[in-house]
């Protein structure tokens, strides 16, 4: 909900606004994902096992959360990004590239975010 609240913002140019609610999209969905991953690596670890050990091979067999969901999640925090960068990309080409003094630049945020969204298409769809 939160990413189509923020292409509306984007498409009535409250840029500000927008970029508030695509992060507030972005920190939703990571959290979720964070919060899938954890109950998969628990789960697959003996109380022996430390986090940074050896251990059996990752397995989403034992618990309700499967690959194809972790995919999903990931292709959603990638959709986020690219809203993020769309929307700086449009306030960059309407009222100019930088934030204030000391900040980042508009494109560069866009570039950024681009970027994220790419590696992990690229790491899920491979």
């Amino acid at each position: 909900v939160y990413n189509n609240i923020g292409v509306i913002q984007l498409y009535l140019r409250h840029h500000a606004n927008g970029r508030e609610v695509f992060q507030k999209a972005f920190d939703i969905q990571w959290k979720l994902l964070e919060k899938m991953l954890k109950q998969v690596i628990s789960s697959n670890m003996s109380p022996r096992e430390a986090p940074h050990t050896q251990g059996s091979p990752m397995s989403f067999e034992h618990h309700n959360v499967t690959q194809e969901q972790v995919n999903k999640m990931r292709l959603d925090l990638a959709d986020a990004l690219c809203n993020m960068g769309s929307l700086c990309m449009d306030w960059a080409n309407r009222e100019g590239n930088t934030f204030g003094e000391g900040e980042e630049n508009r494109a560069k945020e866009a570039e950024v975010a681009f970027l994220h969204a790419f590696q992990i298409r690229k790491e899920v769809l491979s």
